[in-house]
């Protein structure tokens, strides 16, 4: 498990990480939908999803990164944060569905020393399964974090 105060020099090419896995209420899908205007009936509608092939209705995708930026920042391992510079090589692996546990795996892909000397950049491959073990997501998350 990571530590709240990680600083750049705490990472090391190859290092994993497991974050604490979560439970994805039905009532945050929900939320999200309404909140971004998501309307489509995959995302609302569980005899839609169903019509499709589906267990009942899915996460949108983006969700399912909002959840990983949200999991990298509450396990501590980006504390020390300036910045999320961007998500690369985004992969939507299987459907995140309502009611679902999300756990992911972190490892450390490279680090760069900023030129200011007070920063640095880390990017992370992350890796989204269910309780059964099932990918979900993968991505590349580059972040931006101070120095001691």
């Amino acid at each position: 498990m990571a530590r709240a105060s990680l600083y750049f020099e705490d990472f090391q090419a190859g290092q994993s990480h497991t974050l604490e896995p979560r439970l994805f209420p039905a009532e945050e899908l929900d939320g999200f939908c309404r909140a971004t205007g998501r309307q489509h009936p995959l995302h609302l509608d569980d005899d839609y999803a169903r019509r499709l092939g589906f267990r009942g209705r899915i996460a949108p995708g983006v969700q399912s990164l909002s959840i990983l930026s949200n999991r990298l920042a509450d396990s501590g391992l980006i504390a020390n944060l300036i910045a999320i510079l961007g998500f690369d090589r985004v992969r939507f692996l299987g459907p995140l569905y309502a009611g679902e546990t999300l756990g992911f795996q972190v490892q450390v892909v490279e680090r760069k020393e900023s030129s200011r000397g007070d920063r640095g950049t880390v990017t992370f491959h992350c890796r989204g399964t269910n309780r059964q073990g099932e990918p979900l997501l993968e991505a590349d998350v580059t972040v931006l974090l101070r120095k001691r």
